[in-house]
Formats: structure tokens, sequence, C-alpha cells
């Protein structure tokens, strides 16, 4: 399992290819294993949807 959740995170990773910088594509993998383990826990893609929102907010929130 946890191969698989790796695989996961590196496409995670790749969605996001605007980045350059290396801490990004780290924080990258490390949310994608997140979200993985998220929706293997509820067995739903709606947790980790609502989480990546709620990040996305927040990041949105602390540029204004």
């Amino acid at each position: 399992m946890d191969r698989y959740i790796s695989v996961i995170a590196h496409i995670f990773i790749f969605a996001y290819t605007v980045y350059s910088s290396m801490s990004t594509f780290v924080y990258l993998f490390i949310a994608g294993i997140i979200l993985c383990q998220i929706r293997i826990y509820t067995r739903s893609l709606i947790a980790p949807m609502i989480l990546h929102m709620f990040i996305n907010t927040i990041s949105v929130i602390c540029l204004l």
C-alpha cells in the first residue's frame, strides 16, 4: 500500500509543475501523502477534496 501512496504523491507533484523551488515539491509530496491517507481512511473522495479546498482558501487569504 505504501508504494501506491508514493506513486500517487508523485503524481500530485507533477500536477503542479509551475513551481520551481525544491522545497515546494517536498511540501506537495507531503500534501499528496496526507490527502491519500485521508482518502484511504475515509473511503471517500469528499474528505480530501474538502481539505484541498480548505488549504487553497487559506493560501488565497494569506496572499491578500
